[in-house]
C-alpha cells in the first residue's frame, strides 16, 4: 500500500496469488481498510477442487486451498460484526464488510469443530 494513503477503500479484487496464506494476508491488510459496506472479492476460490491441482505431481499440490481462508470467514460472519455477507459461486467469493463498527476478525478462531452425524 502506497504511504500516504489514507482514504477507505470500496472494491478489493484479489486476483493474485491463490494460494492461502498469502491470500490471508492480503485480506488481514486490505479488509480494514475497506469502507463500510465494501465489498472484497477473492477470485479462484476453487482451484484446489480442480482435477489438476488434485495431483499429487502438481507443485501446488501440497498447498493449503483458498475454501480454507473461505471457511474461517464464514466462521467470522456467524460470530461477529465485521462481516455483513459472503456470497460464493464457482469463481469468485464476495465478502462485504458490514456497515456497524466492526470488531476484530477471528477467522472463526474455536468454532470450526469436527461434528460426528447425528445417530439414525
Amino acid at each position: 500500500m502506497p504511504r500516504g494513503f489514507g482514504g477507505e477503500i470500496d472494491v478489493v479484487v484479489d486476483d493474485a496469488s491463490h494460494l492461502y496464506e498469502q491470500t490471508k494476508k492480503s485480506f488481514d491488510v486490505l479488509f480494514r481498510r475497506l469502507a463500510p459496506g465494501g465489498v472484497y472479492i477473492i477470485e479462484d476460490w476453487a482451484w484446489s477442487y480442480q482435477k489438476p491441482y488434485q495431483e499429487a505431481s502438481h507443485p501446488w499440490f501440497k498447498k493449503t486451498g483458498m475454501a480454507t481462508l473461505l471457511f474461517e470467514l464464514i466462521g467470522d460472519l456467524a460470530t461477529n460484526r465485521a462481516i455483513d455477507s459472503i456470497t460464493i459461486d464457482k469463481t469468485m467469493a464476495v465478502i462485504t464488510k458490514s456497515q456497524a463498527t466492526a470488531t476484530e476478525l477471528t477467522y472463526g478462531r474455536g468454532r470450526l469443530r469436527n461434528r460426528a452425524s447425528p445417530s439414525v
